[in-house]
Formats: structure tokens, C-alpha cells, sequence
């Protein structure tokens, strides 16, 4: 409270004049101060690459000067081998930039007969909802997009391999490996495009924590120095004519979003990002 000077008239709410006038720059100091702290946010975020497609989501770079001829050797600072294969896309903050990999161990398991010309196994419960057997006619009211299956351009075969699902964080100016995490090793339940790998989702920063979200393989959070925070394993998906998984996480505010979008039921889902939900 304000001290009340005797020469002021107390209005109905009980303060003074010179009391409402303090009280108004205060309340307008914090708006400034709000607004502040949003732009400097945002000015964080444009000078940053931390999601796919970018700070707008858009594939523009705000603050970028790129240029506009590049070979093998010419404005190339470096380049690095990534282990694995996929089509994960890097994302940056700061000097670090984050990137998913899926890697061939070389271990291999020999599918059961009954399976190896059939349709894989796959999670009976997703996000809390059963889902029906594969080669099933979809639930009343819905509609398949396209004929499940092998064929098409995917992979019809069951994978075998075992996989190491990983994310890396590299050094901005050199290349350099700064650490990797190997999330997940198993043998994938389905194939892929024949264009892609097993690692198509791309990771999602704020600057604090970073997100590395692998579709059947789970979602998993790390800190900038790839300390596991936590992690959750929603199950299987389901894809049509082996066209693998993909479809990358969103973050709003303190909330993550993710995409389950797959043959059997679609879910979006959103999760409080410091904690495992």
C-alpha cells in the first residue's frame, strides 16, 4: 500500500489519486515488460531454425542471407557423414543442430514362416483405443485413404534388421558430434518408402529441450546437453502399401503436439512439454 496523504481525497475504492496513478504505471510497466519478453521470444526463435519448415513454419528464414550457388566445394563450410539413413530434416538453435537417424546394426532375426508372407503384428491398443486386426474393413463412418497391404511404391516385405533410432546434436561451425542418443533398437514391424528410411519425423526445440519424436518408437525429450528427460511409447502404428512413418511434432506455448496418423485410428495429441503425459 501507498501512504495516504492527509491533503488527498480517499475515492470509493480507497485510493487516493497519487495512490491509482502509482498503481497504473505499475501495471503498465508489467505489460511492457510481457511484451518484452514475447518479443525477445520471437527474436530467439527467428534467429533459430527449431522445427520443421522453420520459425513460420513456412521454410523462410527471417533473418537469413543464404547464398544463392553452392557446389561440393563452393560455400560449403563443412560437410559430415550421418550414420544411418533417413529423411529426418536438422533443425538449429544456437550452435547446436539436432538431426534423427535410423541405424543398421547388422543383426538380423529370421521371421516366423506364418509371418513372412504376411502382415506384421501390430499394437492392439493405441492412445486408449483398440484398434482392429490388420487386412480389417475400417469402423463404420470411416474410410481408408488407400488399400492397405504391400505393393505400391513401399516395401511389402517385414523387416528384419535391427535398427538403432537415434538423435544427434552437432556443432553449428564444424560438424563435429557434439552427443548421440540412441532412443529406441528394434526390428521396425513394418517397411518403407523406397525413397525414405525408418527416421522421416524431424526433432522440435524451444532452446531448453529438445524433442525427438520416432512414431512407433516413441516420443523422447532431452536437454541441450542430451540428458534424457523423459520419454513414452504410444505403440504401433499402422501404414498403408509400406509407406513407412513420418509426420513431425509442434510446439505452442508450453504444449507439444503430435500427429498419430496412420490406418487405424487417427489421434492428435497434445502433451505438457516439461513432463511425460
Amino acid at each position: 500500500m501507498f501512504p495516504k496523504r492527509s491533503n488527498e481525497r480517499v475515492s470509493t475504492n480507497g485510493f487516493t489519486p497519487t495512490m491509482q496513478i502509482m498503481t497504473k504505471l505499475q501495471t503498465s510497466h508489467r505489460l511492457i515488460l510481457n511484451v518484452l519478453t514475447c518479443l525477445a521470444a520471437l527474436t530467439a526463435s527467428a534467429e533459430n531454425w527449431p522445427q520443421w519448415r522453420g520459425p513460420q513454419a513456412n521454410g523462410i528464414a527471417p533473418q537469413g542471407n543464404p547464398p544463392t550457388t553452392w557446389s561440393e566445394t563452393e560455400n560449403v563450410k563443412w560437410k559430415v557423414q550421418i550414420p544411418g539413413r533417413g529423411m529426418s530434416t536438422p533443425i538449429v538453435w544456437g550452435n547446436q543442430i539436432f538431426i534423427q537417424t535410423a541405424i543398421p546394426t547388422g543383426k538380423k532375426i529370421e521371421p516366423p514362416a506364418a509371418e513372412q508372407k504376411g502382415a506384421a503384428n501390430f499394437s492392439p491398443n493405441v492412445f486408449g483405443q483398440v484398434q482392429p486386426p490388420a487386412g480389417s474393413p475400417p469402423p463404420d463412418g470411416q474410410q481408408r485413404r488407400r488399400p492397405g497391404g504391400g505393393g505400391g511404391f513401399g516395401r511389402g516385405e517385414k523387416p528384419t534388421e535391427f535398427q538403432q533410432f537415434a538423435l544427434l546434436c552437432l556443432d553449428r561451425q564444424t560438424g563435429k558430434t557434439l552427443w548421440q542418443q540412441v532412443v529406441a533398437e528394434a526390428v521396425p514391424h513394418e517397411g518403407h518408402h523406397q525413397d525414405h528410411g525408418f527416421a522421416s519425423h524431424s526433432p522440435v526445440t524451444d532452446g531448453k529441450l529438445v524433442y525427438g519424436w520416432f512414431g512407433s518408437r516413441g516420443l523422447h525429450c532431452y536437454d541441450m546437453s542430451g540428458k534424457l528427460q523423459w520419454k513414452h511409447d504410444f505403440g504401433d502404428q499402422r501404414t498403408a502399401n509400406g509407406f513407412g512413418e513420418g509426420g513431425s511434432p509442434a510446439l505452442h506455448g508450453d504444449t507439444l503436439v503430435i500427429i498419430w496418423d496412420h490406418e487405424g485410428t487417427a489421434v492428435t495429441k497434445s502433451l505438457e512439454k516439461t513432463v511425460e503425459s
